[in-house]
């Protein structure tokens, strides 16, 4: 694919494929709903490429309508590109031409019916899109251009590096493909973030950590013994403590919480009076 070689972001392809995933599966509902007969929907290749490879790659030869749409916080636009012999079957099925994926291959223009047809398709594809991109950073995505040829590609560098995702709608024998080209500019908002640098005194983030699952010790002491009195200890003997007013949390051997020990509902309890990362924050009745 000429340049594409040169663009890579492996760690952006498993997670386009997750959220293809799910734009294929409303897409399978959305078609079989409308034209009565199921229409399987798969992602078929996921690539980092060139915007040119759109253009020039003879495998997206077929490439006959093309939908431009503006993608918030990003400067180039995605697109929506429908093959001919796709738009030609979606046709037949929504006009009652059931078997019309089994006829040969359609050529000529794009006509006035299935440009709508593939402008309609095309903006309900973006909304699915921006369904499954996630919750955290949504892809605002908004309808452009459409045209029958690649000049809506003009205004943009064909060696802009998008990811272009190949959907393959029905099977035995496909209808045919269409592809969805993304500015890497927007990708970027599904790869993880890298982690803020950390001094050593800083207790990790609980809130990004959601759910896991980790160990709290609550101490009410620490004591420092000789090895020879920790050997002679036994049963009944006692190690003094010293006042009980005070305890701390910790996490993984790292303190996190000072309070004061005590019961609730007649329970042990730990009731929190400061955050270490926090030293100045006092949330009294926290248990």
């Amino acid at each position: 694919m000429g340049k594409a070689a040169a663009v890579e972001t492996p760690a952006a392809e498993p997670l386009l494929h997750e959220v293809f995933g799910g734009v294929a599966r409303r897409l399978r509902a959305q078609l079989t709903t409308r034209t009565g007969m199921d229409s399987p929907s798969r992602v078929a290749e996921v690539s980092i490429a060139t915007l040119g490879s759109l253009c020039r790659d003879q495998r997206y030869s077929d490439a006959a309508l093309w939908c431009a749409h503006a993608v918030g916080g990003c400067i180039d636009p995605a697109y929506v590109v429908f093959e001919r012999r796709l738009l030609g079957s979606l046709m037949g099925r929504l006009f009652g031409e059931g078997k019309v994926e089994a006829s040969p291959t359609r050529t000529g223009v794009v006509t006035e019916v299935e440009q709508v047809i593939g402008a309609r398709m095309s903006r309900e594809l973006t909304d699915a899109i921006s369904a499954c991109w996630g919750v955290s950073e949504p892809l605002v995505i908004r309808s452009g251009a459409v045209g029958r040829s690649r000049r809506v590609c003009a205004d943009v560098d064909p060696e802009t590096p998008y990811a272009i995702i190949e959907l393959e709608v029905g099977a035995d024998p496909p209808h045919g493909r269409l592809f969805v080209a993304l500015p890497m500019t927007a990708i970027e908002t599904l790869l993880p973030r890298r982690p803020a640098e950390k001094s050593a005194a800083r207790v990790p983030r609980f809130e990004r950590l959601l759910d896991v699952q980790l160990e709290l010790v609550v101490e009410l002491a620490r004591l420092q013994v000789p090895l020879r009195r920790l050997h002679g200890l036994k049963v009944g003997q006692e190690l003094p403590l010293g006042a009980l007013g005070v305890a701390c949390a910790c996490v993984a051997g790292r303190q996190v919480f000072l309070g004061d020990p005590g019961t609730s509902g007649g329970l042990r309890s730990f009731r929190i009076k400061r955050r270490n990362d926090s030293p100045s924050s006092i949330n009294e009745g926290d248990r």
